[in-house]
């Protein structure tokens, strides 16, 4: 009887360990092999100009929609599993080539005007998803808090790098649903854990996977149906396309 009660403690104390390893706003995922909803129309080529007068190109996926995902990335084509889920949710989609500098001013130059160009095409709400320096100007873009920008996802994004930087003040005016993921073996994953935890929304998320991969490289590996998912399931909670 001892030895019964004995096998039992030890079973429920390695349960209660095994259910306590994440948390509803810090989890490291693994792949399930769902089979998530993808687009098969083909995107659109599109070309729109900046304030200095630089031609950005990028693709368009989707059709027309109130609602906007501007995906900031370089390389852009790192982005188009995502973009064929979210526009497959009824999302349009962009995604273009950046100025590959970590220049402060160009980044806000081009993010700013691939902005203007989704509201052109029809977009009165936008969500942002960038990589990198991508996603650490979508924070500081998100400081801001200037509609139709509403929803933020930061995505192996560092602090600070070159002359693009957040600092603590800006993360703790964030209060639009923002959404964090990284890699566990990415240079940048403790800047990650230190912007979620700074910012101050109360509708944020932390997702962590199992890889060692960067920004938009993370959907090359077996992480890439969570990640998705992730990124679809927040911008439906927070930026749901209407009829």
């Amino acid at each position: 009887m001892k030895l019964y009660r004995f096998t039992f403690i030890v079973f429920l104390s390695a349960l209660l360990v095994a259910c306590g390893t994440s948390t509803p706003s810090q989890q490291t995922t693994r792949s399930t092999g769902t089979v998530l909803p993808t687009s098969t129309s083909e995107p659109r080529k599109v070309e729109f100009v900046t304030q200095d007068g630089v031609t950005l190109r990028g693709h368009i996926y989707g059709g027309k929609s109130k609602v906007a995902v501007v995906c900031s990335w370089i390389p852009s084509s790192s982005w188009e599993p995502l973009a064929r889920h979210l526009a497959a949710r009824g999302y349009m989609v962009l995604t273009y080539e950046y100025r590959g500098l970590a220049d402060l001013a160009l980044l806000e130059r081009d993010i700013h005007a691939a902005f203007t160009f989704v509201q052109k095409e029809g977009a009165t709400t936008i969500a942002s998803v960038g990589a990198s320096i991508g996603g650490t100007h979508t924070a500081r873009l998100a400081a801001k808090r200037q509609p139709p920008f509403i929803v933020g996802v930061a995505v192996s994004s560092p602090v600070s790098y070159g002359n693009v930087q957040i600092s603590d003040e800006e993360l703790r005016s964030i209060t639009m649903p923002f959404l964090f993921l990284n890699s566990e073996g990415d240079t940048f994953i403790q800047d990650t854990k230190h912007m979620f935890a700074t910012v101050k929304s109360s509708s944020k998320e932390l997702h962590i996977y199992s890889v060692t991969a960067h920004g938009g490289y993370i959907l090359d590996t077996e992480h890439k149906d969570e990640m998705i998912q992730h990124i679809s399931n927040f911008l439906l909670a927070h930026a749901p396309v209407g009829p």
